[in-house]
């Protein structure tokens, strides 16, 4: 059986949510499940909550990693990977810098009117909107950054499902409350095909779109067809 990251990440997250809960006690006090509510209620259901899923999604990648329900397992030469590999971050950076301006420009406006209609708050708006504007670039970042790092180290391999796709390490699923698949096209980008899946997420009144971009390799254009054939139609 191949690795499986999902269930490292589940064993982490349940013994750091396990450690915190035995131990919060001795090291606050017994107080603290009265004046600091927030370490010893919210954090270990986020923590139980976040092992939840990994141990769901790791139970799934078993699942894959056996061929269940399994369309194609496709394998990539080190110049198809390669290949893939720069054009998909260069792909992630172009998005990240959008996601990024249109953010700052919404910032931008919010900020205006704030001074315009509230000039004696502007010192506690500018700290607000520091505190806001300094992560979003770092987390971007480093998300693309990583992703690329995982990229190069690892000559990528890609499972295709029904309902999801374990591409170079990285689980992107469509099953689950409110998901739904958008639908599957092929693509052509520098020479190079690819299976473009849309999928989404409910929240709030509207919904949140991904993007999964798996590389088709050379003799599978065909097989890359009917895939994209057979997903679309369970939308």
């Amino acid at each position: 059986m191949k690795d499986n990251p999902n269930r490292r990440k589940a064993i982490i997250w349940g013994i750091v949510t396990a450690i915190f809960v035995i131990f919060t006690p001795y090291i606050f006090g017994i107080g603290s499940y009265i004046v600091i509510p927030l370490l010893i209620i919210i954090i270990p259901i986020a923590g139980t909550t976040v092992t939840i899923y990994y141990v769901l999604q790791a139970r799934l990648l078993n699942r894959i990693l056996k061929g269940d329900n399994l369309l194609a397992h496709w394998t990539y030469s080190r110049e198809e990977w390669d290949r893939y590999t720069e054009t998909d971050y260069r792909v992630a950076n172009k998005a990240n810098r959008v996601w990024y301006y249109s953010f700052s420009a919404a910032a931008l406006i919010c900020g205006i009117l704030f001074v315009v209609f509230k000039h004696e708050s502007v010192g506690s708006l500018f700290v607000i909107l520091f505190c806001m504007f300094t992560p979003v670039p770092l987390v971007m970042w480093f998300s693309t950054w990583n992703n690329h790092r995982r990229n190069r180290k690892y000559l990528g391999e890609a499972y295709i499902t029904r309902d999801a796709v374990y591409l170079n390490r990285r689980l992107k699923t469509w099953r689950g409350t409110g998901r739904r698949l958008d639908g599957v096209v092929l693509a052509d980008n520098e020479s190079q095909q690819l299976l473009v899946i849309n999928y989404s997420d409910p929240y709030r009144d509207g919904r949140v779109e991904h993007t999964v971009r798996v590389p088709v390799p050379r003799g599978q254009e065909k097989a890359a067809e009917e895939i994209a054939e057979k997903l679309n139609l369970m939308k």
